[in-house]
């Protein structure tokens, strides 16, 4: 999961301090929030991010693929992406998309931590779903579907 670095303001509640965050998904096996900096990867403005990892191993798996993918030799952008520009858009759109150094990274340590388990733990057979969870997950694979074909646009997108 990817999420923006939390604002200064304390009145805005990232989802990173929700209690289900803090007390379900980072008590799961080897969770960890990595927080990175996308410039080092190619992006266009400062733009501090935090991935949550779960299930890949120790922090230092995923956090050293992130660190390795890094791109050291770029200069920090002295532009701001807050607030709109002179064409009344959203400063942010021009970083919706990441950089591409930052998504191969991203995989190269979804793999890595793949490896790790994989290593440390070896191939399970899955487990048959009951019923009810198999109608659970076909309801929201079309749930998902749905929002594919939507005109549902993350805010910074608008005008």
């Amino acid at each position: 999961m990817e999420h923006p670095a939390e604002p200064n303001d304390s009145d805005k509640v990232p989802v990173w301090r929700l209690r289900c965050h803090r007390e379900w998904c980072m008590k799961l096996p080897s969770a960890a929030i990595h927080r990175i900096e996308q410039w080092l990867f190619g992006a266009v403005g400062v733009k501090p991010t935090f991935l949550r990892a779960i299930n890949l191993g120790p922090p230092v798996v995923v956090g050293r693929e992130l660190l390795y993918g890094a791109e050291t030799w770029r200069t920090r952008p002295q532009q701001g992406l807050k607030g709109r520009g002179k064409d009344g858009r959203f400063r942010t759109a021009r970083a919706k998309e990441y950089p591409s150094a930052l998504c191969r990274s991203m995989v190269v340590a979804l793999l890595r931590g793949l490896r790790y388990r994989w290593k440390a733990e070896g191939a399970h057979n899955p487990v048959e779903l009951l019923a009810e969870e198999a109608q659970w997950l076909t309801h929201m694979c079309a749930q998902s579907d749905i929002l594919t074909r939507t005109d549902f646009l993350p805010d910074y997108q608008g005008t």
